[in-house]
């Protein structure tokens, strides 16, 4: 989907900006990064449904 590709680029982009703040270590951030995208995706497909 084309909308990925830029999602995927903002969600990055945040999070480089968001680990740069905090503490946290890369791997959790990315971890929450993977249940965003997985949620984002099943909504997606929930409206694409509709």
């Amino acid at each position: 989907m084309w909308w990925t590709a830029h999602f995927d680029d903002f969600l990055l982009d945040a999070l480089r900006e968001q680990f740069s703040k905090t503490d946290r270590s890369p791997l959790e951030i990315f971890d929450v990064a993977d249940v965003m995208m997985k949620q984002m995706t099943e909504s997606v497909i929930k409206v694409r449904d509709l």
